[in-house]
């Protein structure tokens, strides 16, 4: 199916795309409970550090997670600086209390690890060591080189994308720990996308963004690629074979490449600026 007309896109794919959970995720929990501390203008940077706090990567050391509770401490209310605490006792242990001094959220650090507790429940992380890290760097793909890539992409945000940016890195986690095969990074104000994904993932959902390219590197098991509503301007010659479908409406595509993939059997490009087609289309489309 080949889908270059003005007609008005379904939502056939909405049941995939939509968020179904209703619970509220920690740092929202947490930023709620806390953002009074910040002013407006520091509050986008503070959510930051309390994302990336609920979720540290496996690779965190005690010394990164105290920079970020310094950062927090630096940037709220002088008033609330001591509801920010590291160190206590000497030891690595570090908490954030509410307005009401309650403990909201704990990192304890040991040998072993490290411990996230907050929102009534307790998650213990086995922490990643620089020998570990080397051995892994020597393989294809993992973990470690994920985190890697990741922790850059986070880094290289603008200040008022660096929060959903720390949102995506804890959904492509999750997919990674779990082995899920879907990714949803739909509605997040993403103007790139890492270079890495996990390499498990079939179905990428990029929709509602403020996407100008796709990767030219994409992984190569991907077989469905949504990516309506963005400002995507054209499409990589160098997509992976595997895609099947793909959904562009409502970008600026002006031209297609000249090779698309090969597998690929269904294209919906409503709502585009595209004058002509390549001579060689995949026989399937």
């Amino acid at each position: 199916m080949f889908n270059i007309t003005n007609i008005q896109p379904t939502a056939r794919h909405q049941s995939i795309s939509n968020e179904a959970s209703t619970e509220v995720p920690l740092k929202e929990e947490i930023w709620n409970k806390i953002s009074a501390f910040f002013s407006s203008e520091h509050q986008v940077e503070a959510q930051s550090c309390i994302a990336y706090l609920c979720h540290p990567p496996e690779t965190a050391s005690p010394e990164e997670i105290k920079s970020k509770f310094e950062c927090l401490r630096t940037l709220a209310f002088p008033a609330y600086a001591d509801n920010i605490q590291y160190s206590r006792g000497g030891a690595d242990q570090y908490c954030i209390l509410s307005e009401n001094s309650q403990e909201i959220l704990s990192i304890v650090f040991n040998t072993e690890g490290y411990t996230v507790e907050g929102g009534g429940k307790s998650v213990t992380y086995t922490r990643v060591t620089e020998s570990e890290q080397a051995s892994s760097a020597s393989g294809s793909k993992d973990t470690v080189n994920y985190e890697l890539i990741w922790s850059e992409w986070v880094k290289a945000a603008p200040a008022e994308e660096a929060a959903n940016r720390e949102e995506a890195v804890q959904r492509m986690r999750d997919c990674l720990k779990n082995n899920k095969t879907e990714l949803r990074l739909k509605i997040l104000g993403l103007t790139t996308i890492p270079a890495c994904i996990p390499e498990q993932i079939t179905t990428l959902i990029l929709d509602n963004n403020e996407l100008k390219s796709l990767p030219e590197n994409l992984q190569g098991n991907i077989k469905t690629l949504y990516a309506s509503c963005n400002q995507l301007t054209s499409i990589p010659a160098s997509l992976p074979d595997t895609i099947q479908e793909m959904e562009l409406s409502i970008n600026r595509i002006t031209e297609l490449p000249e090779r698309l993939p090969s597998a690929l059997q269904s294209l919906d490009l409503f709502h585009n600026k595209i004058s002509f087609l390549p001579e060689n289309l995949p026989e399937e489309l």
